[in-house]
């Protein structure tokens, strides 16, 4: 008796991290404000990039935040298409970690690079 297994393929862009879980709160809060967290952007990497890409932008928003455009936390774009992981803390601009000509944008925190949440107290997660 034959046996066959079928093997699902997953065919389209596939961005995973080994910081963030499906439905998980983000734990690394912001640093300022009052806030004393680490500021630290997740770990990032992408699979099944579709053909013909010639660069990539990542950008975190939350639309929870109680003001009348949500918050930008990150943008990041020019990413060249043969990338395919930023490490942990990559939106740090001093330390340095992600390729020349990369542009890491403005965030809602009037700078450049990575910043992390700072829920409002008493407004639950984000």
């Amino acid at each position: 008796m034959l046996c066959a297994t079928a093997l699902f393929v997953q065919k389209t862009f596939t961005p995973i991290s080994s910081d963030l879980g499906e439905e998980e709160t983000m734990t690394e809060e912001f640093n300022g404000f009052g806030c004393t967290g680490t500021n630290q952007s997740p770990q990032l990497s992408w699979a099944i990039v579709p053909q013909g890409t010639k660069s990539f932008a990542i950008t975190m928003y939350d639309p929870d935040v109680p003001t009348a455009n949500g918050w930008w936390h990150w943008l990041v774009f020019d990413i060249p298409a043969n990338s395919n992981e930023f490490m942990a803390n990559a939106g740090n601009l001093d330390a340095k970690l992600l390729p020349e000509g990369i542009i890491q944008s403005g965030t809602d925190y009037r700078a450049k690079g990575y910043g992390g949440p700072f829920p409002p107290e008493g407004h639950g997660s984000h």
